[in-house]
């Protein structure tokens, strides 16, 4: 993979009528130059009101050959993405654990980091930086 990413993100609110709001942060990711190899990123879905004003890591394990939060907690869902389709790049494939760090969320933004790690020892770091919610519309 080329470096530098380029990262279009965002923070979506949705609620759709006779069911739960849902907040998730959607990352998405693409080498610079690199037009063959499709984007990648991940939808990490998060309580309802979620905030968080210091530093909370989330673990992430393999289960099923997705990865998923360790324990309930302010990560409600862990979704990677490849293309517009869900899963995770073939190769190095799904990684075997990961964590996420949320630096700061609040109903306009979003910031931290998510590391990947590999049955290889690999891993792939990605930083976020949302400014502001998107709201779509029903």
């Amino acid at each position: 993979m080329r470096w530098p990413l380029e990262e279009q993100s965002s923070l979506v609110h949705r609620s759709f009528q006779g069911e739960l709001p849902d907040t998730f942060i959607d990352l998405d990711y693409t080498p610079e130059d690199e037009p063959v190899l499709e984007g990648f990123g991940v939808d990490i879905h998060l309580v309802e009101g979620a905030r968080v004003e210091e530093d909370r890591t989330v673990n992430l394990f393999s289960r099923e050959g997705r990865l998923a939060p360790a324990e309930p907690s302010l990560v409600t869902a862990w979704v990677g993405n490849i293309g517009e389709d869900s899963g995770y790049l073939s190769v190095p494939g799904v990684p075997v654990e990961g964590s996420v760090t949320l630096d700061e969320v609040s109903p306009w933004a979003a910031q931290g980091h998510f590391v990947y790690r590999y049955a290889d020892g690999g891993e792939l770091t990605c930083t976020f930086d949302v400014p502001e919610a998107e709201v779509p519309e029903e």
